[in-house]
């Protein structure tokens, strides 16, 4: 892959990536002004839960679409790759079906148990990890306008059914996943159509290719948990020990960091074109310093401006009754810079396939994690929360370290991360 075919792909992901996010931002206010902050807590403790069983309930077989679907340079195994992955989705689709159709069942005979909200839990997911395939597939084949597109639908659609909810309808947790759905399938029908327009006419469904895609990707599983577990775990243990008012006021102060963090994984996308794509190390060593150096700096620049002016964008945005959360903001916006690293080596990982090395720097990074908030929560209440996380962000940076092939980054990159986290402790 060229200079300017790595330009272009990682400018479509960024401007994806900027959009995605903005529109997730753009319904925060409507969220807070409709929702107590107990209701906020509880809606943001699904949107996490459910961010951690879609790719459980894929397999994580997106990530092996990915791997071998770029790498791959003939056409007729791109399409056989993904016509295989379509087939190992029907699996866990078929799954969810037969839950929801047993749940069903035995509502009626237990009027008290309600099962409309978990038919429609479940549906979002499902609609969601179809719509991951299917935008993965057009990756595979370079089509990255027809992703762009759809993730504009997706969003537009999101922001819209989300206004419409909080001004003419009483917002609540349904409702939320309701607009899912909806502008998920809107976003399908559109990729379903360029899919007929372009004539991808998919390959053979192959034995061997599926059974490698699930080689790489099983793996990966309790990866995702643990990831979840690191990012996420924090939330749960507020909840426990400080109740789900304080969970809201957490959640609001990640709200900016994990803006960036989304954001970011879509410029991640692009590197990974790249990565999967490319056999050169020294020109990986080279794009590699860039990117990294580029982050680090818009990282830097951020975490600065949550320092000074932490207290105002948070009044601003999410209204006086949040304004708590600045004293956290400005650790969680480093925590995200430490994240954002992780993924970054964690795509070098996966070039080399060293996916069980992946899961086992995961292990150890979520088990310090939880170990330091059921620790420091109690003591520190949601500083406590911060800083635990911002911890086991870095130990799983210097792990994942260790494995890479990118030998020049490390030393860079130890110094970055190690300076950032002795001056934070100073700063606040």
């Amino acid at each position: 892959m060229n200079k300017s075919t790595f330009l272009k792909d990682t400018i479509i992901y960024s401007i994806t990536g900027v959009i995605v996010k903005a529109s997730s931002f753009l319904i925060i206010p409507f969220l807070t002004r409709n929702l107590s902050i107990k209701e906020y807590g509880s809606l943001e403790l699904l949107i996490t839960i459910y961010s951690l069983l879609i790719p459980i309930f894929m397999l994580n077989i997106n990530e092996g679409q990915l791997r071998f679907g770029i790498e791959e340079g003939d056409l007729y195994k791109k399409l056989s790759i993904i016509s295989s992955t379509y087939s190992l989705l029907k699996f866990p689709v078929i799954l969810i079906i037969i839950g929801n159709i047993i749940l069903f069942t035995v509502s009626l005979f237990f009027q008290s148990l309600n099962n409309s909200f978990y038919l429609v839990f479940s549906l979002a997911i499902v609609f969601e990890a179809v719509k991951i395939i299917f935008l993965n597939s057009f990756r595979v084949l370079n089509n990255f306008f027809t992703f762009f597109l759809s993730e504009l639908i997706f969003s537009f659609s999101f922001v819209l059914l989300i206004i419409v909810s909080s001004t003419y309808f009483d917002m609540n947790k349904m409702s939320y996943f309701y607009c899912i759905i909806c502008s998920n399938f809107l976003s399908l029908i559109f990729l379903y159509t360029m899919r007929k327009i372009n004539k991808y006419d998919l390959g053979k469904s192959d034995k061997i290719i599926k059974r490698n895609i699930l080689l790489f990707s099983l793996p990966l599983i309790p990866n995702t948990i643990l990831w979840w577990i690191v990012a996420t775990s924090d939330r749960l243990i507020v909840t426990y020990f400080l109740g789900v008012a304080a969970t809201g006021i957490f959640s609001v102060a990640m709200k900016i960091p994990s803006m960036f963090s989304v954001m970011y994984s879509f410029v991640l996308k692009g590197w990974q074109n790249q990565l999967y794509g490319s056999s050169s190390l020294i020109d990986l060593k080279r794009k590699s310093k860039i990117f990294v150096f580029i982050l680090s700096l818009i990282f830097i620049i951020v975490y600065l401006f949550s320092l000074l002016f932490g207290k105002e964008v948070i009044s601003v945005l999410f209204g006086e009754k949040y304004i708590s959360s600045y004293t956290i903001f400005p650790t969680l916006v480093l925590s995200s810079y430490f994240m954002c690293m992780t993924s970054f080596l964690g795509a070098e990982l996966m070039k080399m396939k060293k996916t069980k090395f992946i899961l086992y720097s995961s292990l150890i990074s979520a088990t310090l994690n939880i170990a330091f908030n059921v620790t420091l929560i109690p003591l520190l209440g949601l500083s406590g929360a911060a800083y635990s996380t911002l911890t086991a962000s870095l130990v799983l940076v210097y792990l994942r370290l260790i494995k890479i092939q990118l030998i020049d980054m490390k030393k860079t990159l130890f110094l970055i991360t190690f300076i950032l986290y002795v001056s934070n402790f100073f700063i606040l």
